[in-house]
């Protein structure tokens, strides 16, 4: 909408120049001096606009995708093209595969602001990870509004749910819609093991036992937005990472709470949290020449494919890469 705007004032201030060129009380030089005023700018803001409206809205559905990304780790894109357009993404990481381990980001004990905003192929990078998704809601600035300019990377954040790093806690002390990796990859959700390494929190648990849980936590409910999720299937062997995008008319419209639910459920997950929702849903992997890419298409600034740096990451690391089709 604030493209739509822009492009209808920049419109507005264009249809002043003919009543300026015509209007005798100004003389030549006053008609001259607001002809170049009104006309760089109101074609800058219609141009601005339309250009913007045509990265959000003007990217088209992509054909579906499955392939293997690491040992052990497969990837799919499903896309729904009846109805209102949308784009899911899939990440499967078989936690008893030998070289594979699941990591959070690490923060700083003790600090008010204990992390340093990163963006998801930023947070891949700077920790050898093979794939990575974005954690869990943060202030400041930790709006999700795909509008918003986003956060310079390397801000001081901090998490606002509970977070653990190599056993340091340094989110909220209380946990709560909470993705616990234990020792030897046993990972749980919302029941902390007794060898707790890492911990990742979200807004809400909208998967509990195979069903649809409690939403009310989840940001904008009932909204068809953008949303990240992490949860466990096959009894808690496989973890699951699913990222929806949205706010791209032509391309995904994104999902509501109740809809990312479904989506899990379907794709066999019996529990697992959201992780963000908006301009802070990004998925990342790395290429064959080892530098990381997103697979998701995120909209942040207005500007589809733009990344948002965010607080802490989920990230899988594995031994092993494959790069063949399913």
């Amino acid at each position: 909408m604030l493209f739509y705007a822009l492009c209808a004032v920049g419109l507005g201030v264009l249809g002043l120049v003919p009543k300026v060129l015509f209007d005798d009380d100004l003389g030549w030089k006053g008609r001259a001096i607001r002809f170049m005023a009104l006309v760089p700018i109101g074609a800058g803001l219609f141009g601005f606009g339309a250009l913007n409206i045509n990265r959000t809205s003007g990217r088209t559905l992509p054909a579906p995708e499955a392939s293997t990304l690491f040992d052990g780790i497969r990837y799919e894109r499903q896309v729904r093209s009846v109805g209102e357009p949308l784009v899911w993404h899939t990440v499967r990481a078989s936690l008893e595969n030998d070289g594979l381990a699941v990591e959070v980001t690490p923060g700083h004990p003790g600090r008010l602001l204990p992390l340093e905003s990163r963006k998801t192929t930023t947070a891949l990078h700077d920790f050898r990870w093979s794939v990575a998704i974005n954690g869990g809601p943060f202030e400041p600035n930790g709006n999700e509004d795909v509008n918003l300019p986003p956060l310079f990377e390397s801000a001081p954040v901090r998490p606002l749910g509970h977070s653990v790093a190599q056993g340091n806690v340094y989110g909220a002390t209380s946990p709560g819609n909470t993705l616990w990796v234990g020792l030897g990859n046993k990972l749980a959700v919302n029941e902390k093991p007794m060898s707790a390494q890492y911990a990742v929190s979200g807004d809400c648990t909208p998967v509990v036992k195979k069903a649809v849980g409690d939403l009310g936590g989840c940001l904008k409910s009932n909204a068809r937005i953008a949303r990240s999720f992490a949860g466990l299937a096959d009894g808690g062997k496989t973890l699951v990472l699913l990222v929806v995008d949205g706010s791209q008319d032509a391309y995904s419209v994104g999902a509501t709470a109740k809809e990312l639910a479904d989506l899990a459920i379907a794709a066999g997950v019996t529990d697992g949290i959201e992780l963000g929702s908006g301009a802070n849903s990004e998925l990342a992997t790395r290429g064959e020449d080892g530098k990381p890419y997103l697979l998701n298409v995120p909209v942040s600034g207005g500007l589809a494919g733009e990344e948002r740096p965010v607080g802490n990451h989920l990230g899988i690391t594995a031994r092993a890469r494959f790069a063949s089709a399913l």
